[in-house]
């Protein structure tokens, strides 16, 4: 059994063990942050662990009044000089699996040679590493490290991580709500959408675009990520809407298209579905209610896991943590920052069955490496 195929299947047990340790500790790294007010948050992060980056960044510029952005450690190594200005005062948040990737550390120890402050919040998948060590906090997810070289479980528990804390932060308990409700119904999900994800990555198509917007459009970037690295097939990721300037060229007979839906914008969304439809593409789209579109296979969250997503209020109840628990008879839809999580299972589970007939190996791509040592 491919370690890949497993690390995928076992993510939700990793993801329930990262809510359980957050739950011990988001009241002491809470008070922690508001505590340093930091000017800005910066992300720092290298490949996969760079477009988790991007959607943690999103988030906080949309629900807390500070600025934030994403920016790959490389980047900041090469150009240390000239970044500490902006470095300056901030929060600065480095999002590794090993905790050892070099050019994170050294981008951080190259700001700090220039005379740069900051203060260093660390999330890595290993315990006692150079990141640790550099850090002012630190949290470590050693359950959640891949042994393969690919990103599964990783990217989602990181990425939890960061969503969960600024739920918190941001007192947003719809947001916090939904991604607990994930990691309760994601083993549903998973076994629902499973069988179609096979049958998908058995049909005649050799390129993916994937498709997201908001705070999950960095995800839905690793989502394409995962079809280069995983079965090695071209992909690329663009928003929705502005996929039509320029890249709708690229979508073709042979294209997947992977489109995560909001189920905003009064139609904008399906009309564009429809328009790639007609280019002759297989489209899938990933939403939190049913989305009918003849010709699109849809994953909807609500439909495959049996929540109603009716649109109803918040429900549930507090456990003796303090962390609201999800209840099965909860209506209100999903959270857009927890339909990430959703889009990226479908990319993960599709890229995996299709590297069965392009003959990659998923566990030990060619050309790669765990991670990163310059």
């Amino acid at each position: 059994m491919s370690r890949t195929y497993l690390e995928i299947c076992g993510q939700y047990d990793a993801l329930a063990k990262t809510m359980e340790f957050l739950d011990s500790e988001k009241d002491s790294l809470i008070a922690w942050i508001r505590d340093i007010k930091p000017k800005q948050v910066i992300f720092l992060g290298c490949g996969s662990s760079f477009s988790v980056a991007k959607s943690l960044a999103d988030a906080v510029c949309m629900r807390l009044p500070v600025f934030a952005r994403a920016l790959p450690a490389g980047d900041v190594l090469l150009h240390a000089g000239r970044y500490v200005h902006s470095f300056q005062g901030a929060l600065l948040v480095s999002v590794s699996r090993s905790g050892s990737t070099s050019e994170i550390v050294r981008a951080i120890e190259a700001l700090r040679k220039n005379g740069c402050g900051f203060a260093l919040f660390s999330v890595s998948c290993t315990e006692n590493s150079p990141l640790d060590k550099l850090s002012d906090r630190y949290i470590d997810l050693p359950w959640a490290f891949d042994e393969s070289v690919c990103q599964t479980r990783t990217v989602s528990c990181l990425y939890f991580t960061g969503m969960y804390l600024i739920a918190c932060l941001a007192g947003d308990d719809q947001m916090r709500y939904s991604l607990l409700d994930v990691v309760e119904k994601g083993p549903a999900f998973l076994r629902g959408i499973e069988d179609q994800c096979k049958k998908i990555a058995s049909e005649d198509w050799d390129r993916v675009i994937a498709l997201g917007d908001a705070e999950i459009s960095g995800l839905c970037e690793e989502g394409a990520l995962a079809f280069n690295e995983i079965c090695q097939i071209p992909s690329n990721f663009y928003h929705l809407l502005d996929s039509r300037h320029g890249p709708m060229v690229l979508i073709k007979p042979k294209t997947l298209v992977i489109a995560a839906l909001s189920g905003e914008g009064g139609g904008l969304e399906t009309d564009l579905i429809k328009d790639v439809l007609a280019k002759g593409a297989a489209v899938v789209t990933v939403s939190s209610a049913p989305v009918t579109m003849e010709g699109a296979r849809n994953f909807s969250w609500g439909a495959v896991t049996g929540n109603t997503n009716g649109g109803g209020t918040l429900t549930g109840n507090i456990n003796d943590s303090g962390a609201l628990k999800a209840q099965d008879n909860y209506s209100g839809p999903l959270h857009h920052a927890a339909l990430g999580l959703a889009f990226i299972l479908a990319c993960q589970f599709i890229s995996y069955y299709k590297s069965i007939h392009t003959g990659a190996d998923p566990d030990k791509p060619d050309g790669l490496a765990p991670w990163i040592s310059l």
